[in-house]
């Protein structure tokens, strides 16, 4: 089984796909939520927090080879502006998250650029369309397997941890499309 992760310090999305390219897992661990109930986490908490959904998933799944989003080192487009702190927050979270896994698993992870991945899992990106890169992937993937799941909002939008969990969905399509093909 491979495990993906779109790991961030808000929501990190999780998938779990077997060899023969079924969703074990579709999950989400909320890092960013601000309420009585689940207050905001510090980067500590939150790193704890993958840590525990990790350990988890260790007990109940046999894995055999984990990706994880490579973080870009590289400053935002004009739509989303990156500081260097954010960067540095975010970069900092996802090597510790590395280092999880290979704790946790004893595997090394692979690491993929978005666009890779996408580029493995064979999803195409149309320039011409109006939807965002994230949308389109969603979309991908509600074409590709039946048993995905999207939650929506009070306003009918789709949730983002949905999001997440399809760009971790990619990231296992492009490992079994690149390793098991």
């Amino acid at each position: 089984m491979i495990l993906g992760l779109d790991v961030s310090t808000s929501i990190t999305g999780v998938c779990i796909l077997s060899l023969d390219n079924k969703i074990i897992l579709q999950d989400s661990v909320i890092l960013n939520k601000d309420t009585k109930s689940n207050p905001k986490k510090d980067f500590y908490e939150k790193c704890e927090s993958v840590k525990e959904k990790l350990l988890e998933i260790k007990n109940k799944y046999k894995i055999t080879d984990i990706v994880v989003e490579k973080k870009m080192l590289q400053f935002g487009s004009k739509k989303k502006k990156t500081n260097a702190q954010t960067m540095s927050v975010s970069t900092g979270f996802n090597a510790i998250v590395l280092y999880f896994c290979y704790d946790i698993f004893g595997i090394k992870p692979t690491e993929y650029h978005p666009t890779s991945a996408r580029s493995k899992a064979e999803f195409k990106k149309d320039s011409k369309s109006s939807l965002d890169i994230k949308d389109q992937v969603l979309n991908f993937v509600l074409d590709k397997y039946d048993d995905f799941v999207v939650k929506y909002t009070r306003n009918n939008t789709v949730c983002s941890h949905c999001k997440d969990e399809a760009d971790a969905l990619i990231l296992c399509l492009g490992k079994l499309n690149e390793k098991y093909a």
